[in-house]
């Protein structure tokens, strides 16, 4: 399977669910357009819908753009649970995936065109409404919505216990660039639905005709940084 790692998340009566990758392994820090930082996922507040966002570019300058020679990519299944036996079992079906492709003008007609493997359709320009009626589209440069106290998190790393919280945000000023999606229910696997697998990935890719090259993914929180970075010690950097 291209996508390993999944964000489950309940489609009635849950909680939103997210996943947060801030800094990944030196190649993708080095393509900061394609290190993926957030994805969430929840459901509409008409009801009707889900809702998702992917923020790229960590720490992106007032002059960072999304880049033509990166693609993003939503994966999204339908999950079934069977809970008769000791403990849950989990198995995924109808797989429905959103790529998105932007193009070379970083001006004011910078554009960006979403398709989904079932047909769907939506493009529209930076800071705007999607021009497509097949499900809500925008992107743009954003706060970064990841709050990180960094000062704590050193001192846990240091003293090896939990400090008492607070309110510093180390990423208060930081701003990142988002793709935001509605996409209503029925349009995904024409009926209802409960649980979903949700993942993300961004590949570089000259050519719709050339397979493309995967720089990211993301699904579970901070899986390089605090598998791999933090207990590497002496050994090379895995990251990547």
């Amino acid at each position: 399977m291209r996508i390993i790692t999944i964000l489950m998340v309940a489609w009635l009566g849950s909680a939103p669910a997210f996943s947060s990758d801030h800094i990944d392994g030196p190649v993708t820090t080095k393509n900061g357009v394609a290190d993926i930082s957030d994805l969430y996922a929840f459901p509409s507040p008409n009801g009707k819908g889900i809702s998702l966002v992917l923020n790229v570019y960590p720490f992106v300058s007032s002059s960072g753009h999304f880049s033509s020679k990166v693609s993003y990519g939503v994966i999204i299944r339908k999950v079934d649970v069977n809970t008769n036996g000791a403990r849950p079992v989990f198995s995924m079906s109808d797989e429905v995936r959103i790529d998105c492709r932007f193009n070379d003008d970083h001006g004011p007609d910078h554009s960006v065109m979403c398709t989904s493997s079932n047909k769907l359709m939506a493009t529209t320009t930076r800071d705007a409404a999607a021009s497509s009626v097949d499900f809500s589209l925008f992107f743009g440069r954003r706060s970064d919505p990841f709050f990180f106290d960094n000062d704590w998190s050193t001192r846990i790393l240091h003293e090896a216990k939990l400090p008492e919280p607070t309110k510093s945000n180390t990423m208060a000023s930081l701003n990142a660039l988002s793709i935001v999606m509605e996409i209503d229910r029925p349009k995904l696997f024409g009926g209802d639905f409960g649980l979903l697998a949700i993942a993300a990935e961004s590949y570089k890719q000259d050519s719709s005709n050339i397979p493309g090259v995967r720089f990211d993914r993301v699904g579970r929180p901070e899986i390089t940084n605090v598998t791999l970075l933090s207990s590497k010690k002496n050994d090379a950097d895995l990251r990547d």
